[in-house]
């Protein structure tokens, strides 16, 4: 059977042009190919974690409630039912016994103690003496992706409706009925508050670059 490609568009108007997110998707090996262009006449920045998506929710568009390590600057994926958008549900990993259990808990450790020194020399380096300051200020900015004027770039990701966020430890998942017709789509909303938590050198350092606020939404497809 040939790969079922879907193609998606999302538009938002700046400066009188507009950026455009076109996806590829093959249901065959559930891998998404992302291509973002800005066809204004600025160079752009759009706060998007590209590394996986993220599952629905209602107006989802300050990075305020940020944890490590939900992508919570993910695109969110979108599946419809009904004209009723499906909630991503939780679940969390099962251990079968101790031993696996003890692995896992050290596992954790290790990668929450790498995690928190790095955020600790972030912290200091960046001069930022509130610990969740400079936690949201460390994954807002590494995931500031930069697109110049009329250019385009292309990314990966997995589209796993069983794990959205592709986390190792929790699943979030959505619950779908492949009996009935559901519509995929995606959808990108960024809240300028979000640059709020940006310090002022990095605000300077950034200045002649358009910061990219609002949603976008893409247009529905149905996967049945």
């Amino acid at each position: 059977m040939k790969n079922l490609i879907i193609f998606f568009f999302l538009s938002y108007s700046i400066c009188k042009s507009q950026v455009k997110i076109t996806l590829s998707y093959s249901k065959s090996d559930k891998n998404a190919n992302i291509s973002i262009y800005n066809g204004s006449n600025e160079d752009i920045i759009i706060p998007l974690d590209m590394k996986s998506f993220k599952p629905y929710h209602e107006n989802q568009c300050s990075i305020a409630d940020y944890e490590f390590p939900y992508p919570i600057l993910g695109i969110t994926l979108l599946v419809e039912n009904n004209n009723e958008k499906l909630l991503g549900n939780i679940q969390n990993i099962e251990i079968s016994d101790n031993d696996s259990f003890n692995n896992i808990k050290e596992e954790k450790r290790k990668i929450n103690s790498k995690y928190l020194n790095s955020i600790k020399k972030w912290s200091n380096k960046n001069k930022i003496m509130d610990s969740n300051s400079a936690k949201i200020n460390y994954y807002l900015y590494k995931n500031l992706v930069i697109i110049k004027s009329k250019q385009q770039i292309t990314f990966s990701s997995i589209i796993n409706f069983d794990n959205i966020t592709n986390q190792k430890y929790i699943y979030y998942y959505y619950p779908i009925d492949w009996s009935k017709k559901n519509k995929l789509s995606l959808s990108i909303c960024i809240d300028s508050n979000i640059y709020d938590f940006l310090t002022e050198k990095q605000k300077q350092k950034l200045k002649k670059y358009k910061f990219f606020t609002g949603k976008l939404e893409s247009n529905k497809i149905e996967l049945n």
